[in-house]
């Protein structure tokens, strides 16, 4: 008895372990979680990046049961809590947490106490990682706190029997030279992370289990008391499960049937027969209703465990089953028992491809795996540990069924969310990066947030070497033709746009000519928190431009030395425009003369039709 609750609170403790980092792994490297928290801590005024990460947290936090949930910055100092508390000091990592963290991995934080509650308290802790130039780097950390009062003490301490006065499962683990509780105990009142005692003590069964025994051991317990426990390792982690039960208690129905027998024996020596034949009737009454008592106790506890629980035997058949098990299938327990579990299942004649309960009865070791029931429409998580014989040879199987389905609608709604954020993001990236005109987001200091491909093109320079960077450091021209001061415009929440501006690239030695317009970057409370610009390449048509004066400069220099006399006459008015010097001295005029002359001062009346 005491060794399959212990092996069932072990695999319990294992799976709840996994669903922890498993909730940690939903945040690492999440990149729209990350470019979040990278907008609160650039701007912790920007309403609509706090509200979005408080909703997202408050709910996570409500489903998955969490005392507490921190955001850190890189400094490891409080930037938002949910579910607030004061009175929290400065930093809520310790030191070597933070060195492990820096390695970019999620950390399961053990049992640490905590002064101001005075009580233990565990966390999981996420490295917040922002994507750069020079790769990825830890920005902050998600600090998930765990109270240990809500879920993990109350199941450990449960005991799936009742009335078993002395029964208890204990946490512990090693601390130094020492075995320190890590549970609530049932006979000494506040002595989580409190009470330690010497792994010199090799009575201690809590000793024995930290120093590598396994299996049923007796000893004298932390109350002092002679005790019968199974001791194990829990897999993955720095913990060992004590599950034990008082000597007096294990031995007492034996003592009081001892006493039965030498009052029988009394009663033999010094009664008739016919008393005798009354009190043997009477013992074996008592006997056989102390018998049944104990059987109906412990099918009722069988009975009400949530979950599908059944016995199997080597043959597959049903030795046991909960009434839980039988209600799924709208039978009563015992017309289940004989039949093949295959076949009550799944409608098959042999156990399906890698059957848990076909693996523990070849191997002898417990087995698990998760699938989806059609006929309930359910997923399901399968349970089997083997229960041996006398002459150690596996015998059976316990089968044990557990609903998972609202874990795994959770688990999947998260990925489509999840899914459906990236794709939005990639949606918008590829909108920017593809655009035929440079785009550029600035931040309230100035800094580069994107730089997209038409950037990078016409300048030669990669968004790398410019995002996080100011734009008069990577540009210092920008500030001599006055650029800095349209941004400093729009940050005002002014709209303004450059006149053409001469662009020179230090780093690729490129130049060109461009007009910029520049906007205020608005989020969705109507809180300023950047600039945007478009940036259009005007290189072209001022090329164009030069070298249309450059054509009219050498025509001029043609008309002016020309040998022969040219006049340029408006069509309506018939006024001389244009004039070279060859005409005014053919005509005797000066320049200023020939300017107000027209066709009819300068040729015969006779002859003007022709002209």
């Amino acid at each position: 008895q005491l060794t399959a609750i212990g092996k069932l609170k072990t695999e319990e403790l294992v799976h709840w372990r996994k669903e922890r980092l498993g909730d940690g792994k939903f945040f690492y490297r999440n990149g729209t979680f990350s470019a979040l928290v990278r907008r609160y801590f650039d701007d912790p005024n920007d309403t609509d990046a706090k509200k979005s990460l408080q909703a997202g947290l408050n709910s996570f936090q409500a489903a998955y049961c969490y005392d507490q949930i921190f955001i850190l910055d890189n400094q490891y100092h409080e930037k938002m809590v949910i579910s607030y508390e004061s009175n929290k000091p400065d930093s809520y990592v310790l030191g070597n947490t933070a060195e492990v963290l820096q390695s970019g991995k999620i950390i399961f934080d053990d049992f640490y106490w905590n002064e101001q509650k005075k009580q233990a308290f565990l966390r999981i802790l996420v490295p917040i990682f922002e994507e750069d130039g020079s790769g990825s780097k830890v920005i902050g950390v998600m600090a998930m706190r765990i109270n240990p009062k809500d879920y993990l003490y109350p199941y450990i301490s449960s005991w799936p029997m009742p009335n078993i006065a002395t029964a208890e499962t204990l946490l512990v683990r090693k601390k130094g030279e020492s075995v320190e509780y890590l549970s609530e105990l049932k006979f000494q009142k506040d002595a989580a992370l409190i009470l330690k005692r010497s792994l010199a003590d090799k009575d201690l069964p809590a000793a024995k289990a930290v120093l590598g025994n396994e299996g049923i051991v007796d000893g004298i317990d932390y109350h002092e008391v002679a005790i019968i426990a199974d001791v194990r390792a829990v897999p993955d982690s720095p913990w060992f499960l004590v599950t034990k039960m008082d000597v007096s208690e294990i031995y007492a129905p034996l003592r009081h049937r001892l006493l039965e027998v030498i009052a029988f024996a009394v009663v033999l020596l010094g009664g008739a027969g016919a008393s005798i034949g009354l009190v043997w009737r009477h013992l074996r009454i008592r006997f056989y209703r102390g018998q049944y008592e104990s059987a109906k106790k412990w099918c009722d506890t069988f009975d009400s465990f949530p979950d599908w629980v059944s016995i199997v035997d080597r043959d597959f058949r049903f030795r046991l089953v909960n009434k839980t098990f039988a209600d799924v299938f709208g039978k009563q327990p015992g017309e289940m028992l004989g039949k093949r579990c295959c076949k009550v299942v799944h409608n098959t004649q042999k156990p399906i491809e890698n059957c848990p309960l076909e693996q523990t009865l070849s191997t002898g070791k417990p087995a698990k795996t998760e699938f989806y029931y059609d006929n309930l429409k359910k997923h399901l998580e399968v349970s089997t540990f083997p229960i041996f014989g006398e002459d150690g040879e596996i015998i059976e199987a316990v089968h044990y069924v557990r609903d998972i389905t609202e874990r795994k609608m959770l688990e999947e709604a998260r990925k489509k969310a999840d899914t459906l954020l990236q794709n939005a993001l990639k949606f918008n990236s590829d909108i920017i990066s593809n655009a035929s005109v440079g785009v550029v987001v600035y931040d309230t200091e100035l800094r580069y947030l994107e730089w997209n491909s038409f950037m990078e093109k016409m300048t030669g320079v990669e968004k790398k070497a410019v995002i996080g960077k100011k734009a008069v450091e990577v540009f210092p021209h920008l500030k001599e033709q006055g650029v800095d001061e349209l941004l400093n415009q729009a940050l005002a929440g002014g709209t303004v746009s450059s006149p053409d501006t001469m662009y020179q690239c230090p780093q690729t030695g490129k130049t060109g000519w461009v007009i910029g317009t520049y906007t205020p970057h608005w989020n969705s409370s109507g809180q300023i928190i950047g600039v945007i610009g478009i940036i259009r390449d005007v290189t072209e048509r001022k090329k164009a431009e030069t070298e249309l004066k450059d054509s009219e400069a050498r025509l001029r220099t043609i008309f002016d030395n020309a040998r022969d006399g040219i006049l340029l006459a408006d069509i309506e008015t018939r006024k001389f425009q244009m004039y070279n010097k060859m005409i005014c001295e053919m005509l005797g005029y000066t320049e200023e003369e020939i300017t107000s002359l027209s066709t009819s001062d300068i040729h015969p009346e006779k002859d003007l039709p022709r002209v």
